[in-house]
């Protein structure tokens, strides 16, 4: 019986570190490669969506924090914020130029990407999520003239055998994370 509930036991505390390890905060935006395959596409590979930024602030200073940094990084602030909750929420939306491209041919093609990102706000913790990233597609405007919008899952940066993509890899996936992660610096400074 004591056997029995020392493997027991011992299994709980090897679930509960492997589960530890899956809940790791990140502290930056990286794309990694995924076990999803598709033909003809290649291996597919997903941004870690959440960044929190640990702090000695109140609730109340950290949402004064990204409120003023939303507002000195945008000329009219109220356009950008689609959601506000304070102290404990605030989302923006945001439309990147030339953020997504891709080399084919010798030619570079870029895209435009709106996302949206929220800021869960608690004392000393600051929780960034990128959220309904979208890549628009200006040479498939839909019949209003407008830019169509398809949702942003993944990259697939690599081939079907591994080998990196020599038209994304390198570019796309730096990109993105380089944008996110200044985000992140900057508000870590602000």
């Amino acid at each position: 019986m004591k056997l029995i509930l020392k493997i027991f036991l011992l299994c709980f505390m090897i679930g509960v570190q492997i589960q530890a390890q899956d809940e790791i905060n990140h502290d930056v935006f990286k794309y990694t490669m995924t076990d999803e395959k598709k033909a003809f596409i290649g291996i597919k590979s997903i941004m870690n969506s959440s960044v929190s930024i640990n702090n000695k602030l109140t609730a109340s200073q950290n949402y004064t924090k990204i409120f003023l940094y939303v507002k000195s990084k945008y000329e009219y602030p109220e356009d950008a914020i689609i959601s506000n909750l304070e102290p404990t929420l605030l989302v923006i939306q945001e439309t990147v130029s030339d953020l997504y491209t891709s080399v084919s041919m010798g030619f570079s093609s870029s895209f435009d990407i709106r996302y949206n990102m929220s800021f869960e706000i608690s004392d000393g913790v600051i929780r960034c999520t990128v959220g309904n990233m979208l890549v628009g597609n200006t040479a498939a405007v839909n019949r209003t003239m407008e830019t169509e919008w398809n949702s942003v899952t993944g990259l697939y940066l690599h081939k079907k055998n591994g080998k990196p993509k020599k038209s994304m890899k390198g570019i796309t996936d730096v990109k993105i994370e380089n944008h996110f992660n200044q985000i992140i610096d900057t508000l870590q400074k602000f």
